[in-house]
């Protein structure tokens, strides 16, 4: 008999709480609402030598604008990655959401 044969659809096991986004576990998990003297960016994924970096857009039509790139670069988020120990390769990522389709319609890659 396992431990978790007791366990019933009303015990705390069933009700897991969700860390992969909360700022207290990012690094644990990998991942961030990355700050910089610039603002912040959306999302930071450092993996494997390799840090990407989220710019997320909602624009309005059916079309994706570049707008979300622009920004990114814009504000140079990615900078405090180039030549950061362990990282070797950086990845810009701007995706922009459609307010009526609600779906991506656009994303841009910018990788260094």
């Amino acid at each position: 008999m396992s431990k978790f044969s007791k366990v019933s659809i009303f015990s705390g096991l069933n009700n897991l709480r969700d860390i992969t986004l909360s700022a207290q576990y990012g690094t644990l998990c990998g991942y961030t609402e990355d700050v910089s003297h610039e603002g912040q960016c959306d999302l930071t994924v450092k993996h494997a030598g390799i840090a990407w970096v989220f710019e997320f857009k909602v624009v309005d039509g059916d079309q994706g604008t570049g707008e979300a790139l622009r920004q990114l670069q814009a504000r140079n988020y990615a900078a405090k990655y180039r030549g950061a120990p362990g990282i070797e390769r950086v990845i810009e990522v701007g995706v922009e959401f459609s307010r009526t389709r609600r779906q991506v319609v656009g994303w841009d890659v910018r990788a260094r």
